[in-house]
């Protein structure tokens, strides 16, 4: 499913834009990867989908979607 936005009834070019980025950040979160072990240097903010069998972050057998907190130097659920 992609968010296609009322194209045609947005007279104001910003608010246009605005929305085409909204609908491009929704066309990227559906291209998330699933991951079947933990990324060898996570980052601040990466996301990805634990497969919740072979990595499993939060010990609860999931597959969900998960964000790296650097401060915390552990995956969360988003």
């Amino acid at each position: 499913m992609s968010y296609q936005g009322p194209q045609d009834q947005i007279k104001d070019p910003e608010v246009y834009r605005e929305f085409q980025e909204v609908a491009r950040g929704m066309a990227e979160m559906q291209k998330m990867p699933v991951f079947y072990a933990e990324p060898s240097k996570p980052r601040d903010g990466n996301f990805c989908i634990c497969d919740g069998v072979h990595w499993n972050p939060l010990s609860d057998g999931v597959k969900r979607p998960i964000w790296y907190d650097e401060e915390a130097s552990t995956w969360k659920a988003f």
